[in-house]
């Protein structure tokens, strides 16, 4: 018996986060933009930071990536769910104006309704 299609979802998430996360790696300054920071050579602590969240994006998105590959799509469904998580804390830092200037959030609120649905719907499945 064949998964459900929103199995698929998941490494569908895995592959993106993995790949804005290599993006944060290769050009932290315009991965920091598209994130929602203003990123300068005159601020080394926002590219810093950008690289840290590239790390982590590329090692959730790892880990989705090999959940769905091994089959455990339930383990999958939680390993997005947790991305809830850092999308929230995102979220405060890009609101909180941590680099002078307030980010538009819309894009990881978003984010969270997909990851939400997306995570849960594969924490139901009984495997």
């Amino acid at each position: 018996m064949s998964p459900p299609w929103y199995v698929y979802t998941g490494p569908v998430i895995g592959f993106l986060a993995f790949a804005q996360g290599t993006f944060a790696q290769i050009d932290p300054a315009q991965a920091g933009i598209a994130f929602g920071i203003e990123t300068t050579s005159k601020n080394p602590q926002a590219l810093a930071f950008v690289r840290v969240f590239g790390s982590r994006n590329m090692s959730l998105g790892t880990a989705i990536m090999a959940m769905f590959y091994l089959g455990r799509y339930r383990e999958m469904g939680v390993v997005v769910s947790c991305l809830e998580i850092s999308t929230i804390f995102d979220m405060v830092v890009i609101a909180s104006g941590a680099d002078g200037k307030k980010g538009n959030i819309l894009p990881h609120l978003v984010s969270l309704l997909i990851f939400g649905l997306v995570g849960g719907a594969n924490m139901a499945l009984m495997t």
